[in-house]
């Protein structure tokens, strides 16, 4: 008897009929009807968003829907808050359905719903210390849920700003409902000039300076490390300053000195050439300097 009623319990079919059953504490000869109005399954529906991540519905809106058995039932397709359902996804029997028609109680009988999420934008602001802006804002499109980073990369017309550095290398976001601002913390970046001359004090040419750094920076009263660049042709004087404390609009800056490097040069006459040409034993290049100190616009020395 329970298994009869077990099975007509799972199929939840209308059935209408009489039952004979044996019980101990009925006359047999009784008759007993049962009567099952279980006509109506209960569908179970999963929702997901356009990159088919489960959606958790609102808690009005049932996970399952009830169908007939043996029967196209029509199925509904609710709303969903921050989502919009997919109307064009391809419809098939399980996905997207308009109807549903179960044959085999037996089999796993699950649909599933597309749904897109809503559009949302979220508007980066970039302030200092104080949350003042300093700089245009950014604005960044997306979908409700989506999460973005942004960064030099993603922000790559705003994120840089002069004279100021962001205290983080990136920000994480996710979009959520309704009118959304972040704001990215910026410090302001404090610079000092670096000025190299050689041993009379004289500014060294700009040409040779080209992979030298020209400033330093960092936050007020950081005290800055470096230590002084080669310069071709000249020597770094060994007590040249190797750090140096950040303060607010400094002209004045760090000074490093050099003095110009001595070789050992010879003249050479290359052969089937009737001029001779300088030439540093020490491997460092000469060419292009003034063969006379007191000349300097006059004949230049060659390299080979």
């Amino acid at each position: 008897m329970d298994q009869l009623r077990s099975k007509l319990r799972k199929a939840e079919q209308l059935f209408f009929g009489n039952y004979k059953a044996k019980s101990i504490f009925i006359d047999q000869t009784t008759t007993i009807t049962y009567r099952y109005d279980a006509s109506h399954y209960k569908l179970t529906v999963n929702f997901v968003d356009q990159n088919g991540n489960s959606i958790e519905p609102d808690k009005d809106t049932d996970k399952y829907q009830s169908v007939v058995y043996q029967t196209d039932s029509p199925i509904a397709h609710p709303d969903i808050l921050h989502y919009t359902y997919d109307s064009a996804y391809k419809s098939t029997k399980t996905d997207n359905p308009d109807t549903y028609l179960i044959t085999d109680l037996d089999a796993e009988n699950i649909i599933t719903l597309h749904y897109i999420a809503n559009d949302e934008k979220v508007t980066v602001k970039h302030v200092d210390a104080n949350n003042y802006s300093i700089g245009p804002d950014t604005t960044f499109e997306g979908k409700f849920g989506q999460s973005i980073t942004i960064d030099a990369t993603t922000d790559k017309d705003h994120w840089n700003i002069q004279g100021y550095k962001a205290t983080d290398d990136s920000v994480s976001y996710t979009f959520i409902d309704g009118v959304q601002t972040v704001e990215v913390p910026y410090t302001q970046v404090f610079t000092a000039p670096i000025h190299y001359v050689d041993n009379s004090g004289n500014a060294i040419d700009p040409n040779l300076l080209t992979d030298a750094p020209q400033t330093l920076s960092g936050d007020k009263g950081e005290n800055v490390e470096f230590t002084s660049p080669a310069i071709p042709g000249y020597t770094a004087f060994s007590d040249n300053p190797t750090s140096y404390t950040l303060i607010e609009n400094d002209t004045k800056g760090v000074t490093l000195r050099y003095v110009p490097t001595t070789v050992d040069i010879t003249w050479e006459t290359p052969a089937g050439s009737d001029t001779p040409v300088l030439t540093s034993n020490a491997g460092i290049p000469v060419a292009g300097q003034p063969i006379s100190a007191d000349d300097p616009t006059g004949p230049k020395c060659q390299q080979v």
